[in-house]
């Protein structure tokens, strides 16, 4: 079954609506929630907190946290496109959070994880370039950042993936020595 805030909580944003940090906060916790859930009391309390962050959005369009948070739950719940859509959106009112830039890499690997697990291997490439793509704006940025250099190495250059892949990676190599 799916946890609700007590009763408390649910009452300031019941009578308070103007209070996005309320939702955005309810948000959070059923985000921390689910990280100890399975199954569909997972799912569920990851859809509700989407919910939670949509009405936050709906009273402050540029409260970046939410869109930030909002993002890392889709993300969760397997929903990509939507993902990157709501970190496009804070991208749009603070475009050098290079944090968010990385979790669009990111969130391009998760997508071609399960493209390369359903054996599709037009999607993955697609999706790897994608994430490489985001992965140089943070390097153009930060070309000291290791994590995007591991990350992009960890998940691109296994044995098994495909010529034009390995490719990118080296693009993306060759370029930092510049």
């Amino acid at each position: 079954e799916m946890l609700r805030s007590p009763v408390g909580s649910e009452m300031c944003i019941e009578t308070d609506v103007a209070y996005t940090e309320a939702y955005h906060y309810h948000g959070l916790i059923l985000v921390r929630l689910a990280a100890f859930q399975e199954g569909e009391s997972r799912k569920k309390n990851l859809e509700y907190a989407v919910e939670q962050f949509d009405k936050a959005l709906a009273l402050n369009a540029s409260y970046t946290p939410t869109f930030e948070a909002k993002g890392d739950a889709l993300r969760l719940l397997g929903e990509f496109e939507k993902a990157l859509a709501t970190y496009a959106a804070y991208l749009k009112i603070d475009p050098e959070r290079l944090e968010i830039i990385e979790k669009r890499g990111d969130t391009y690997v998760e997508m071609a994880e399960t493209a390369k697990a359903k054996s599709k291997p037009n999607d993955e490439i697609a999706n790897y370039k994608s994430a490489i793509t985001e992965f140089e704006k943070v390097v153009r940025v930060d070309a000291d950042n290791e994590r995007v250099w591991k990350l992009s190495l960890i998940h691109i250059s296994e044995p098994t993936r495909l010529l034009s892949i390995s490719y990118a990676v080296f693009c993306l190599k060759k370029n930092k020595s510049k």
